[in-house]
């Protein structure tokens, strides 16, 4: 019996290990692919726009976004939410599902984490750039496959002028190649406030889940600050995904 616990222990270490290696590669490659954004072939290459054009998307259904057709919410179960990053440090929390199943928040209100970046003096590269990676453990009915189709960001911001704050997000499912970006977020300074994002979409097509098989959803959120030697600080306090559902066909399924 304690040699079964001593494995299960070293088992938990070091998937939390992972995590934070894969959070930390995640935050570098997110920097890299979409921090500059040059990349020609992406919809949203050279694209950000400031917090001051956001919309506040469809508002119907039980999180203002109704996002059609889902299995029995009461089926579908939020096991635990791994997290790990330069942003947020590491730890598993429970994560909320809303009732009709349509959206998730990985880190609950009541959870002390946020992701804070920072620029001017005594400021780091590394602390000019942080993310957090969640790593998602979702069951649902067979025959039934999800995507994120949107998501809404709170936070503040602390920006002198030529300070800009940008945040972020990529979500993919372990073990498939392709990665859905929203499209990054600008602030400029002079700016001290609280923000609302509202309901922002992910790029399309959007990455939906394997029919055939339950994958871990992996998603990365990123909070930057540029300004050299100019003082500014974006933190990222609240995040929620909202799920788009759709029935698999009998091809996917067999």
């Amino acid at each position: 019996m304690k040699i079964a616990v001593l494995v299960m222990a070293l088992g938990s270490a070091l998937l939390l290990l992972s995590l934070a290696q894969e959070g930390k590669s995640e935050g570098i490659r997110m920097s890299r692919e979409m921090g500059e954004m040059k990349d020609a072939s992406s919809p949203y290459a050279g694209a950000a726009y400031s917090i001051s054009q956001q919309g506040r998307g469809v508002e119907d259904g039980v999180d203002g976004v109704d996002n059609g057709a889902s299995p029995d919410p009461t089926l579908v179960v939020l096991e635990e939410v791994k997290y790990a990053g330069s942003g947020c440090g590491h730890g598993a929390v429970k994560g909320v599902l809303s009732n009709d199943a349509k959206s998730l928040t990985p880190i609950p209100d009541d959870t002390d984490v946020k992701i804070v970046a920072k620029s001017g003096p005594g400021a780091s590269l590394s602390d000019s750039r942080k993310n957090c990676h969640y790593s998602v453990v979702m069951t649902h009915p067979a025959g039934w496959s999800y995507a994120l189709a949107s998501a809404e960001f709170d936070g503040s911001v602390d920006l002198e002028g030529g300070a800009t704050g940008i945040q972020d997000a990529y979500y993919y499912f372990q073990g498939v190649g392709k990665n859905c970006a929203v499209l990054p977020i600008s602030m400029d300074g002079p700016r001290t406030e609280k923000f609302q994002t509202g309901n922002k979409t992910f790029e399309e097509p959007l990455c939906w889940s394997p029919c055939d098989n339950e994958r871990y959803l992996q998603i990365n959120v990123a909070a930057r600050v540029r300004g050299r030697g100019v003082r500014g600080v974006l933190s990222i306090e609240k995040q929620k995904f909202f799920l788009k559902w759709r029935k698999c066909s009998d091809d996917e399924t067999a």
